[in-house]
């Protein structure tokens, strides 16, 4: 009898180590579902949000290429065909197989060159050997355009060293690039400041570029121009894009205008008007009237003062007496 009891104490103590073990095992298994579950909850949830980013950002591009394929088509109907050709260049480098700017880049290209031959700025190559010959023709060139470089001949410099490069595409590559770069730079800047010529300034920048990367002046100029030439496409047909281009131009350069002669603050008054006109007819008339009093804030006019009276009495009708 005793020999048997410790027996039966050793079973019953082994038997409770088990199941102390299998409770423990069966709580961290639980616990490894549960943050199993939940990690998968997370991932999927940031999935979701990533999913989602995606698809606004994409729906953002998409709405300006196709902004961007809307203004090529009316510069091209306009017959501004460099800008309408930039355009459309852009949009199939963004996406290839955007609808029909394809087909309207080849109607472009074929009324660009048949009308004009492009002048082309040869590219630069790699220096051969070649017998020893006579360079006072070709250095006298590109003295001349440094003289005249001094002397902010633009125009003159870079017809010289397209001249000189005809002659000897190898001849001072570094030095001639910089020329050419800086030459393009400043008629660019000159043409988008003094000349009203935005669209040929923005194709001096372009051009410039080729050579090496803007600096942060010439780049904001380009911009600028880029707004108020898009801002000119929404003019007097949709007031509202017309307001949000010309207020950002009005903004930094008011006095930036085209070959119309409207300023860009110009532009934004007469924008902000047509606006209060719009929603006028709408019968939005509170809106109507901060769109008038912004353009008072700008110029009095008389006309305007009107509209403005009239849209605050619609606004605030008078209250009826008890």
């Amino acid at each position: 009898m005793h020999s048997q009891t410790p027996i039966r104490n050793s079973s019953n103590s082994q038997a409770g180590k088990k199941s102390s073990l299998t409770l423990v095992l069966l709580i961290l298994f639980s616990a490894g579902i549960f943050f199993v579950a939940a990690s998968l909850g997370v991932l999927g949830g940031y999935q979701t949000g990533l999913r989602e980013f995606s698809r606004v950002q994409s729906l953002e591009e998409i709405k300006f290429l196709q902004e961007q394929y809307v203004l090529a088509v009316r510069d091209f109907e306009m017959g501004r065909y460099d800008l309408a050709r930039q355009r459309f260049e852009y949009v199939l480098e963004q996406d290839p197989a955007f609808p029909g700017a394809a087909e309207k880049l080849v109607q472009v290209a074929q009324i660009l060159y048949a009308t004009a031959t492009p002048t082309v700025i040869p590219p630069t190559t790699t220096p051969t050997f070649t017998p020893t010959r006579d360079l006072r023709p070709v250095q006298e060139q590109f003295a001349q355009a440094q003289s005249d470089y001094v002397l902010g001949n633009w125009n003159s410099v870079i017809d010289t060293l397209l001249g000189l490069r005809k002659v000897d595409a190898s001849y001072r590559v570094v030095d001639v690039d910089g020329l050419l770069y800086r030459s393009l730079r400043y008629r660019g800047l000159q043409k988008i400041r003094e000349e009203a010529n935005l669209e040929g300034g923005m194709y001096d920048l372009s051009l410039a570029e080729k050579f090496g990367p803007l600096d942060v002046q010439a780049e904001n100029w380009r911009n600028l121009a880029r707004l108020y030439v898009i801002g000119s496409g929404f003019w007097e047909v949709y007031p509202e894009q017309a307001v949000f281009y010309f207020s950002q131009v009005a903004a930094a350069a008011p006095g930036l205008r085209d070959a119309s002669g409207w300023t860009a603050s110009g532009r934004l008054w007469a924008s902000l008007v047509h606006f209060g006109d719009f929603l006028a007819a709408r019968g939005d008339w509170c809106a109507a009237q901060e769109k008038y009093d912004a353009a008072l804030a700008m110029g009095s006019d008389t006309a305007v003062m009107e509209k403005a009276s009239q849209a605050y009495d619609h606004c605030h009708p008078p209250t009826e007496t008890p």
